[in-house]
């Protein structure tokens, strides 16, 4: 639990903070040499970590060896230096290592070997310390301030062991307050807080600066051997797919409009989990600026279905909201955006983007576990995404829209053993890549280059959209779609026969309470893939090459790729969670397995009371492997949820059942509790 409140309220001090940060920064930048200094320190379990501090001492300080600082008259503190020791502002980029995990808000004070080993010479007890993470302040730092000789050490050493005795959250939670008392006591701060003061009232008076932030609660407890699929799936992989999962959430959000039309917002957003997949991550991290109906945004974004019920909604098969989100640089549209000259008649949406894969080590750490499952494992993988929707404008009686999404992973290094050697092969990741990704091109010569895989460069897989609306009347609209997938020609040109999704869905947009808000009912099929065979002369080497004169080219494979594995994020499918996400699979195989599915899925949501909602879902599927892997027995499985959600003022409770029956989960029962928070702080 400590580490989860460290994680959370590290992620939202590092928002709050960063103008702070910022002046700090550019004050030691300005007198000269690097801003920040970073130097080694043991940590948990006596291992190495780098502490970050605010540089405040002239640069190579300690090039004649390492010397206990003196205080302030030390000669090697600068003059910013100083002003930033009396006010412990150089300790603010600790933030990041609490973030990181290396540290905790309260504990010992790491030390460097080179004192440690002094220390331990006359009072070994400090190895003791070694169970605990160092913190930002201690007990000992209270009691003691800085410790500018070894003496002074050795009495530290005996707080630090008081205080390992006598921890608690309550003990840390003093520990804070005295230590933010101190710190906000000084005069700077005094003078500080009063200049501030009117400057934030003018800010929110005048450009309408908001500041708001969210926090939630969330766990589920069951049987099975896994959370049931309803409460995981298309939500960005923030429940742990493991049985009896809870985590801690808690997010900032800044929204800064310059002029009307111009605006600048970021969200930092931390989980820590508990028996999760993920113990603690930033689940979101991004900054966006707006211009109209455009924006342009760097970092890690949470995206909603696009053209599709994001609540009801079985997913997406490309942009989907099942995994985690892919750190990205990407402009698109907020929402539709009306095309000039065409009076409203034409709207458009369009998202194009650049992103990095980070579950390197997820990948290497599950293939060095399995290598009698899994022949290979991808690193440093890259990420392109586009979207293009066209539709005529939706308040007319009839409308239609058509679209496309497109990813692809490309460039990256394929790992694998080749008799006995760890063989590494790399793609190139330079702005050649980053182009030839955008259509799905090729090698011609792949075959003489000894690159098969560069076919058509990257793993590709899309989706085109066709859809028509009526509008019964001004509150009830009903919709019908097809998501028609495609990995090669044979889907462009809806050659696999009845795969995609088939929907309709009914929309009620009436501003009262309504018991039926919306339905959505969604047929998914990926069996007809082009199977196994495929041929080509250039797949052989003379003499067989020019005897193979059929051109039979196919192996779909949905999701699959023989270099890239799985269109996967940290074991979560990234498009429509109805086919099997590899994390699922108990071998640890990092593909999927069951690609070849059919499935039936309904949704409908509504409003009881004007504080109380309710959400029904549940989905019937049936699976017959991949084409060159089928299974010897069919899979299905039968997954629902039932959730009620309470909204009372800037309070949301909710409370669900789901349950899973079959053998793709196995039987899952699972209840879940669900409790969120937002406030506004400007």
């Amino acid at each position: 639990m400590k580490r989860v409140i460290d994680l959370v309220i590290s992620a939202c001090c590092l928002v709050v903070f960063s103008p702070l940060l910022l002046v700090c920064y550019l004050a030691i930048k300005l007198g000269g040499g690097p801003a920040i200094y970073k130097q080694e320190r043991i940590g948990k379990g006596g291992k190495p970590f780098f502490i970050y501090k605010f540089r405040s001492m002239v640069v190579d300080a300690e090039k004649e060896g390492e010397e206990l600082l003196q205080q302030n008259d030390d000669p090697r503190l600068t003059r910013i230096g100083r002003f930033l020791r009396n006010h412990h502002l150089d300790e603010l980029p600790q933030l990041w290592n609490v973030f990181k995990g290396d540290m905790a808000f309260v504990g010992p004070r790491p030390e460097r070997k080179y004192y440690i080993d002094q220390i331990m010479q006359r009072d070994p007890r400090y190895q003791r310390l070694y169970v605990l993470r160092p913190g930002v302040t201690s007990y000992a730092t209270l009691k003691n301030g800085y410790t500018d000789t070894i003496d002074k050490m050795l009495v530290r050493l005996e707080m630090d062991l008081y205080y390992l005795e006598h921890q608690s959250l309550w003990t840390d939670m003093k520990i804070l307050l005295k230590t933010f008392t101190n710190i906000v006591s000084g005069r700077i701060f005094v003078v500080a807080w009063c200049l501030l003061c009117p400057a934030l009232s003018n800010a929110q008076d005048t450009l309408s600066t908001r500041i708001s932030y969210d926090l939630t609660s969330e766990a589920a407890v069951g049987t099975g051997d896994y959370t049931a699929f309803q409460l995981v799936s298309n939500r960005h992989h923030v429940l742990g797919t493991r049985s009896n999962t809870a985590y801690l959430r808690g997010a900032i959000t800044v929204e800064h409009p310059f002029t009307n039309n111009l605006k600048l917002s970021g969200t930092v957003d931390a989980i820590g989990s508990l028996h999760a997949d993920h113990k603690a991550y930033l689940q979101q991290c991004f900054v966006n600026l707006s211009y109209k109906a455009f924006y342009i945004e760097a970092g890690t974004r949470e995206d909603n279905l696009i053209v599709r019920d994001n609540q009801l909604s079985c997913g997406s098969f490309v942009k989907g909201t099942n995994a985690k989100p892919i750190p990205q640089v990407r402009i698109g549209t907020n929402g539709f955006w009306n095309v000039p000259l065409t009076k409203e008649w034409i709207q458009i949406n369009f998202d194009f983007g650049y992103g990095k894969f980070l579950d390197d080590g997820y990948r290497e750490d599950i293939f060095f576990k399995t290598k009698d499952v899994n022949s290979f494992y991808i690193t440093n993988a890259y990420y392109h995404q586009k979207h293009l929707y066209i539709r005529s404008n939706p308040t007319k009686p009839i409308f239609v829209m058509v679209g496309i999404e497109h990813a692809v992973q490309f460039a990256g290094k394929n790992h694998q053993y080749v008799g006995g050697t760890l063989i590494t092969k790399v793609k190139p990741s330079n702005l050649k890549a980053f182009w030839n990704v955008i259509l799905p091109l090729g090698d011609s010569n792949y075959y003489a280059d000894n690159a098969f895989e560069d076919w058509v460069y990257g793993n590709h897989t899309g989706v085109m959209t066709y859809q028509i609306g009526w509008n019964i009347n001004q509150h009830h609209q009903l919709q019908a779609y097809l998501d028609n997938p495609f990995e090669d020609g044979s889907g462009v040109r809806k050659g696999n026969g009845w795969d995609g999704l088939w929907g309709l869905q009914y929309s009620n947009r009436s501003p009262d309470r309504q018991y039926v808000r919306g339905a959505v009912f969604e047929y998914f099929q990926s069996t007809n893939q082009s199977g196994p065979i495929h041929w080509d002369s250039g797949d052989y080497p003379e003499p067989v090459r020019s005897q193979v004169t059929d051109f039979v080219t196919g192996d779909d494979n949905y999701y699959n790729h023989y270099f890239y594995g799985g269109y996967a994020y940290y074991g979560m499918t990234m498009g429509n969670p109805l086919i099997t996400s590899p994390i699922y699979n108990k071998d640890g195989n990092m593909a999927f397995l069951d690609n070849r599915i059919k499935a039936w899925h309904l949704g409908v949501n509504g409003e009881l009371t004007d504080h109380l909602s309710y959400l029904i879902k549940g989905s019937y599927r049936e699976g017959w492997g991949t084409y060159s892997k089928p299974l010897p027995a069919k899979h299905y499985s039968f997954d629902a949820i039932i959730q009620g959600i309470y909204q009372k003022g800037p309070w949301q409770f909710g409370a669900a059942y789901a349950f899973d029956k079959g053998n793709i989960y196995g039987d899952c029962n699972t209840f879940n509790i669900k409790i969120g928070y937002h406030g506004k702080i400007l």
